[in-house]
């Protein structure tokens, strides 16, 4: 079995085991932006610009987010290796 990718939403939040397309998403400047509810979806089809601000204020780099991913990749590699 072929773990599943590990993937970002907009805040941040990084999923290790989800299915990204069970989250909701939309189109926005071209890019695909994943969010972690619908709630949070609904609130940035109102406006995307509030909710990419206040994302872009987390505490969260995108170089920390991208360390963490990479970790759990790196992770979720060594434990499908060793299960072969």
């Amino acid at each position: 079995m072929t773990p599943s990718k590990a993937f970002a939403t907009l805040c941040g939040r990084i999923i290790r085991d989800g299915n990204i397309e069970e989250y909701p998403s939309t189109q926005h400047r071209n890019k695909k932006i994943i969010l972690c509810s619908q709630l949070c979806l609904d609130s940035f089809l109102e406006d995307p610009s509030v909710l990419c601000k206040v994302h872009l204020k987390s505490e969260k780099t995108a170089e920390q987010i991208q360390a963490e991913l990479t970790s759990v990749l790196d992770s979720w590699k060594k434990f499908y290796d060793s299960s072969k």
